[in-house]
């Protein structure tokens, strides 16, 4: 998995964290069931999709990131400003 390319610079480690727990468990969750330990699969099982959802939680992160990133260009790009955007919402700091 090229972790550079689907998370944020600052949440790299935290991703390869869990990517490196996610796998781990997946194949101990594998291991159990050929062992016939299914309560330890099934724990595995809970383990494996905790990691997943945190890993799906930083991709959603830098997904949002580029979103809003690629908004704002496209803003600046028609000359409408933050300070604009701030005035229209009545925003105290505009």
């Amino acid at each position: 998995m090229k972790l550079h390319e689907s998370f944020l610079k600052e949440d790299l480690f935290q991703a390869n964290e869990e990517y490196v727990c996610f796998r781990d468990c997946l194949e101990l969750m594998i291991e159990h069931i050929q062992e016939g330990e299914m309560e330890q699969a099934k724990q595995r099982s809970i383990d494996v999709t905790k990691s997943l959802h945190e890993l799906s939680k930083l991709a959603q992160k830098k997904n949002e990131l580029e979103r809003r990133t690629k908004l704002v260009r496209h803003m600046q790009e028609q000359g409408i400003t933050i300070q604009i955007v701030r005035r229209h919402f009545n925003d105290p700091m505009a």
